[in-house]
């Protein structure tokens, strides 16, 4: 997930928790200001465990993603090792011809 679809996590978490609040208190037939004072203590507190979950997602992508970062890096270092190597036994492969040719030659 990206940090901007986790940016949202928060709001949304807050009102749902928010529209069942306002259901709920208004099918128990609580006082106005009763529903609001609840109302609003939900909307905070959901929001702060919107916000502590996104938080904990988004250290859980970040790290998946450093892991999977090095992961390329050591696959690409394996190449590179891989490709020197056979570079190498090219050249050997090539010299050796060569001083064989010029050994034939002389």
């Amino acid at each position: 997930m990206k940090k901007g679809k986790l940016k949202l996590l928060p709001p949304i978490v807050m009102l749902l928790a928010g529209s069942i609040t306002a259901i709920l208190t208004y099918y128990f037939k609580y006082e106005i200001k009763a529903a609001l004072i609840i109302l609003l203590s939900v909307l905070l507190v959901f929001y702060f465990i919107g916000s502590i979950f996104a938080g904990i997602v988004f250290s859980f992508n970040k790290a998946i993603w450093e892991e999977e970062q090095k992961k390329k890096e050591e696959e690409g270092l394996v190449v590179e090792i891989e490709a020197d190597g056979m570079d190498a036994l090219e050249k050997e492969q090539g010299d050796g011809g060569r001083e064989e040719g010029t050994r034939e030659g002389a």
